[in-house]
């Protein structure tokens, strides 16, 4: 059986430089935010999405009123989860289909708990960063608030709960060349 790798890890984990590494070295990537983003782009999905956001007063941006409806708002969550999944589920599963070799995955946490990840997955392998650097790297990334990052980190799997549920994890501690090398050690074991 071919392998088919989910790249997984928290926000601001190390999961595009693990990406970025695997395109140099020329093999195929698929990133679940890239087909997020590719999604809010699209009317029909717009128009989908804006007829269940909660209405804002604000004079936020689309996207900031998705992320904000959907770190506070339960019932959009409800809504928008399932019916992302969907969507990016297809995008995953015509890309695997089309790619002969390994195949890799660029899957944030809450796609990884999708039937269909687990079910073509055949490796998983976690990035994983010391909560200290994750904040650091949330907080200059997304400008976020603290009340903000707090909403996030809810919805982080436990890091217990994380390392059963992985064949490899990836020890990011900002040193770029020690992930690369333990990158090219876990291609070597495919």
């Amino acid at each position: 059986m071919r392998p088919v790798v989910v790249i997984t890890g928290n926000i601001a984990s190390g999961k595009t430089l693990v990406s970025q590494t695997l395109t140099e070295k020329k093999y195929p990537v698929l990133s679940a935010d890239d087909c997020v983003q590719q999604i809010l782009k699209d009317k029909a999905s717009i128009n989908q999405i804006q007829s269940k956001l909660p209405k804002s007063n604000t004079q936020r941006s689309f996207k900031e009123n998705v992320r904000e409806a959907l770190y506070g708002n339960s019932a959009f969550k409800s809504w928008y989860l399932p019916w992302i999944h969907h969507l990016v589920g297809n995008h995953v599963q015509a890309f695997v289909e089309s790619m002969k070799g390994p195949v890799f995955l660029d899957i944030p946490l809450y796609f990884e708990q999708h039937s269909l990840t687990r079910k073509l997955a055949t490796h998983v392998w976690l990035v994983w960063t010391p909560v200290a650097l994750r904040i650091h790297r949330w907080q200059s990334r997304f400008h976020a608030s603290f009340t903000q990052m707090k909403r996030i980190a809810a919805w982080q799997i436990p890091d217990e709960q994380k390392f059963r549920n992985v064949d490899l994890i990836l020890l990011n501690t900002a040193q770029n060349g020690m992930l690369r090398s333990q990158i090219t050690h876990a291609l070597k074991r495919l």
